[in-house]
């Protein structure tokens, strides 16, 4: 009746494996979060580039000078 231990992993060993599964797949997550977050950060940066050059267009002080000297 003796068991051969060898054959049938120990639960120390079982939890092992399943925190190593668990930490795997955090680690996946982690690698998409970062991923998703340089995107989305690259997108902000091309947004705000794209309002600072709209708004470049109409906060030169230049241009209200040259508008208020057309009326």
């Amino acid at each position: 009746m003796a068991t051969d231990s060898s054959d049938e992993p120990s639960s120390l060993q079982l939890l092992l494996q399943r925190m190593k599964s668990r930490n795997d797949r955090l680690e996946e997550l982690v690698k998409c979060i970062r991923e998703d977050n340089d995107s989305l950060e690259r997108r902000l940066e091309q947004s705000a580039w794209e309002v600072g050059k709209y708004r470049s267009r109409f906060t030169d002080p230049r241009d209200f000078k040259t508008e208020a000297g057309r009326f």
